[in-house]
């Protein structure tokens, strides 16, 4: 392969181009990310705002206190059995969500979608650096969902369900 440099021509030998090409790659991956080591932070350019949790509903629901105000909110990602139909796990994931959150600071983190269809707040919920609809899914407390538009961590979050799957954590051994 030839190159033009200072109105001359060189030839550039296949391991320089080759390193070049995976450098680019590097960089190019570095910038998209690779999808496989999960955040541990709120995204910088995504809508965040700090909260109390004063209730816990359910495995994947919450009640937060915001500048005086109560807000019903419902972690984006992920689905816990229910308690009100006695479903298996229900008390387990309530529980759990209760330890990792009940009476913390927690950051809020919106993707694109505000609110669902029953008023509730749609947010990625962190209590510090840990995003908590992660940690549910890692203990096996939370099934993965994928409900559009709000898609930004279902990719990690759809990989640390691999991974309680696979070692039948939690809801994976007691209801499967």
């Amino acid at each position: 392969m030839y190159h033009e440099v200072s109105g001359g021509w060189y030839n550039m030998n296949m391991d320089t181009l080759f390193n070049i090409l995976v450098t680019l790659l590097s960089l190019a991956i570095s910038y998209m990310g690779s999808g496989t080591a999960p955040s541990a932070q709120p995204e910088p350019h995504a809508s965040v705002v700090t909260a109390t949790v004063v209730r816990v509903i359910d495995g994947d629901t919450i009640m937060v206190t915001q500048n005086g105000q109560e807000e019903r909110v419902r972690y984006i990602g992920i689905d816990t059995p229910e308690l009100d139909g006695d479903e298996c796990y229900a008390a387990e994931a309530t529980n759990l969500n209760s330890s990792l959150v009940f009476g913390h600071e927690v950051t809020l983190e919106r993707d694109v979608s505000d609110r669902d269809q029953y008023g509730r707040l749609l947010r990625y919920v962190f209590v510090g650096d840990e995003l908590v609809n992660e940690q549910l899914v890692r203990d096996g407390a939370a099934k993965v969902i994928k409900i559009q538009p709000d898609t930004a961590r279902f990719d990690e979050l759809k990989a640390v369900e691999q991974t309680a799957r696979s070692q039948k954590l939690g809801l994976w051994a007691a209801c499967y």
